[in-house]
């Protein structure tokens, strides 16, 4: 599960935030820079690869400084089955993205996600 921050970008100032990712209660936190477009600006959380039970999952994002709430958004997202090597094939991997747009998380087609950069 992958959040896209860019549309939030500069609102909240060149200071870090705590971008905090939850999917279906579990929940990881990675420290984002929001202006600094040198690195990237999506948070992801790593969920197991196991076929799951239900593609639906729901998600909430929060964005925080200092401990004070920024923003939040949440969604249900459905999971994509992803078969990079064939369908015969592992790994067998489950994702979605979504944009964090204002306080609405919205689904980005998977074929329209740019291609990290390490």
């Amino acid at each position: 599960m992958s959040v896209d921050l860019s549309k939030v970008g500069s609102q909240f100032g060149a200071l870090p935030v705590d971008a905090t990712l939850c999917v279906n209660g579990d929940c990881q936190t990675t420290k984002v820079v929001l202006t600094d477009s040198t690195v990237s600006r999506v948070v992801s959380h790593s969920m197991p690869s196991e076929s799951p039970d239900d593609p639906t999952v729901a998600v909430t994002v929060r964005l925080e400084r200092d401990g004070k709430l920024l923003v939040e958004g949440k969604a249900d997202a459905t999971l994509t089955k992803l078969t990079p090597n064939g369908d015969n094939c592992e790994p067998i991997c489950y994702s979605s993205m979504l944009l964090l747009d204002g306080t609405q998380l919205q689904s980005v087609p998977l074929e329209t996600v740019p291609q990290r950069i390490p």
